[in-house]
């Protein structure tokens, strides 16, 4: 028997996880957070067939459907979980699992319980086929942590006593949550979520510049104008466009930590999440005392290796 130690970061948008290596090194993995009923896995290597208690589902990006709800007590996010732990071990391994949840079910004691009942009850044994290939595994101990938590536990000694916000912009939502000695504080003005992520920004900024600039643009060129910051058929029109449009963006999220009382003048701003990289010049024009380090440093998989290091420190 093996005991392996993973974390999965099931977002709306997309799910990460990483597994402790016997080597020590991490190892990562990411997909699309979709799931599709009874249809097949045509080749794509970003996409699962999966079998789990008898039903069939196509998880990844071949898969059109998404849940747009914050409870993420729901099946697509328990399959996309057992996909990326069955990824990730061997048939008959032990894990140990951090994972994340809505701060709202967080902060609810038996809310909390009853999520880690749902997704990851101690002893509970999974059996799960992806892409032909059938997997066992035994949660031998499981944890739950606040979703956006992840920078705080790979910064535990630096954050310790004291106050940091917490802005982790995702593919769907930007989650915000103020952390007093690593607990979030329990007030409402305290968290709060937009539906301000990465997937919105780019349809804006897509749409703007289909009306303004007379073009037609698929999301995979849309991907490399992003990174670019302009369209070479129109690159003074689309560069203001895009900056506009991602300026915006940013001071939505600005104003609304304004809006909830965030001492943000006088508090450590931590940023974190792919999106967060993308807007990194925006962010530091309008919060310059904002701390990137973690989103540069971990991307999209921040809250993973967070998650990772504390399960870790709990288990060992």
């Amino acid at each position: 028997m093996t005991v392996q130690t993973l974390s999965v970061d099931s977002g709306k948008y997309a799910t990460k996880a990483c597994i402790l290596r016997s080597s020590g090194n991490i190892g990562t993995l990411k997909f699309l957070t979709r799931m599709d009923a009874e249809k097949e896995n045509l080749g794509d290597t970003e996409s699962y067939s999966v079998i789990y208690e008898g039903s069939k589902y196509l998880i990844g990006r071949q898969a059109s459907s998404w849940d747009p709800s914050r409870t993420k007590k729901s099946e697509i996010h328990k399959i996309s979980t057992y996909t990326a732990i069955g990824n990730l071990v061997g048939n008959g391994d032990h894990v140990n699992i951090g994972i994340g949840c809505p701060l709202s079910i967080y902060m609810n004691p038996a809310s909390r319980k009853a999520y880690k009942e749902y997704l990851v009850s101690h002893g509970k044994q999974i059996n799960i086929t992806i892409n032909r290939k059938n997997t066992s595994f035994t949660i031998k101990r499981s944890f739950i942590f606040p979703e956006s938590s992840g920078v705080i536990y790979l910064n535990k000694k630096e954050f310790t006593n004291d106050t940091v916000g917490v802005v982790d912009i995702g593919g769907l939502n930007a989650n915000c949550c103020i952390y007093e000695n690593l607990i979030p504080k329990a007030d409402v003005n305290s968290m709060f979520t937009l539906d301000e992520g990465g997937h919105i920004l780019t349809n804006r900024i897509k749409s703007e510049l289909e009306s303004n600039c007379d073009v037609s643009l698929s999301d995979i060129l849309m991907n490399k104008i992003l990174k670019d910051g302009f369209m070479h058929s129109d690159p003074e029109k689309s560069s203001e466009i895009i900056k506009r449009c991602k300026k915006d963006h940013v001071m939505k999220i600005y104003n609304e930590c304004k809006k909830n009382g965030w001492p943000l003048e006088n508090m450590k701003i931590i940023f974190i999440g792919g999106t967060s990289a993308l807007l990194s010049n925006e962010i530091e024009e309008i919060f310059p005392w904002v701390d990137l380090k973690n989103c540069i440093d971990y991307g999209d998989y921040a809250n993973a290796h967070g998650f990772l290091k504390e399960t870790k420190n709990r288990t060992f």
